[in-house]
């Protein structure tokens, strides 16, 4: 039933509702359809989270083994029912605790994203991100709770290639964001060329990011804020252009592309960047010559959009320019970072 649920809402794109008039149909393709699954979702990790609780061992089946390909995309059978020998595993007091720890989370995820939804019914953009929201929480929370239960009973979780597809969409996407940040022009005062050059170089630079291939990793919130962006340039050139409104309109552009460092907040990021972060002081520090360098150069380039001295630093030696003491000050720059992400986690 996980399993199902999972791939139930893989399948619910709300993206191809973006437009207010599509709102009716948001709400009986999209919207209801999720909270369907939602609810077999929630039927399903109480079930599992009875069967955890207690202390006592309990018998856990999984309907066929998980790492064959003809039976590891089957529903969970019944969790109460002993299974036949060979797919019995004893789920411990602390296991069975673990268990219920996850499943009392993901409970609570999942309940809230519903709420979310329905509390955005009559609002269309609210809607479409509290549904993409609900998606991908659904896809996080079950599979990190199938994780779970495969780690603790030693079988390989169906899917196990989730989190690496979020993650490589996280970084194309905040690759994306740093080129539209470096492409802003910013300026100050109200001359009308400056402004009109400035809008143009934007407009041009969003018209880039939603054509990007990258677009459709693009949260809906983010993706409405960009449409939304361009179709005011669009409004400004077509009226009188007037200068203090085009100033206004620059501003948002810029705190908007600032606005967009928050991706560096997602979970996926934080995990992949501090791992990323780790391995590569101790390369650094022992002395690389320039063919080692330009290996690690390319294993931090994973990490464009985190940090603007270092984003600097790599297109300088993306572009060949020569860098003086590049892996110094790399090393100063990886400490740095690493040590950010040690203290924002409490670590």
């Amino acid at each position: 039933m996980l399993v199902r649920s999972r791939e139930r809402a893989r399948t619910i794109d709300p993206r191809c509702f973006l437009f207010a008039e599509r709102v009716d149909a948001l709400r009986a393709e999209v919207a209801e359809e999720l909270v369907r699954a939602i609810e077999q979702a929630l039927g399903a990790v109480a079930q599992l989270e009875s069967c955890s609780m207690g202390g006592a061992a309990v018998e856990l089946q999984l309907d066929g083994d998980w790492n064959d390909p003809l039976t590891r995309d089957r529903d969970w059978g019944d969790l109460t029912t002993p299974p036949p020998a060979g797919v019995v595993d004893l789920l411990g007091d602390n296991l069975a605790q673990h268990v219920n720890d996850v499943c009392f989370a993901v409970g609570s995820e999942l309940r809230g994203a519903r709420r979310k939804i329905e509390a955005a019914w009559q609002r269309h953009e609210e809607l479409l991100i509290a549904c993409e929201s609900a998606r991908r929480k659904m896809e996080r929370c079950l599979s990190a709770l199938l994780d779970a239960v495969a780690q603790l009973t030693g079988s390989t979780a169906p899917g196990g290639d989730v989190r690496h597809s979020e993650v490589a969409g996280a970084i194309a996407v905040r690759r994306l964001y740093a080129k539209f940040r470096a492409s802003i022009v910013r300026y100050e005062g109200l001359d009308p060329r400056a402004i009109r050059r400035a809008l143009r170089y934007a407009a041009v630079s969003l018209a880039v990011v939603i054509g990007s291939s990258d677009f459709g990793e693009v949260r809906l919130s983010d993706r409405l804020m960009f449409l939304s962006l361009q179709r005011r340039i669009l409004l400004w050139a077509r009226g009188q252009a007037e200068p203090t409104e085009g100033a206004r309109l620059c501003r948002d552009i810029e705190s908007a592309a600032d606005l967009l460092r928050a991706i560096n907040l997602r979970q996926e990021l934080q995990v992949h960047d501090a791992e990323l972060l780790a391995s590569v002081p101790p390369r650094l520090a022992s002395g690389l010559d320039d063919a080692a360098l330009r290996v690690e150069v390319g294993r931090l380039a994973a990490l464009r959009g985190r940090d603007d001295e270092l984003d600097a630093l790599l297109a300088s030696a993306f572009a060949g320019q020569p860098v003086a003491d590049l892996g110094a000050r790399l090393l100063a720059i990886v400490g740095r970072l690493a040590g950010e992400l040690r203290h924002a986690n409490g670590a």
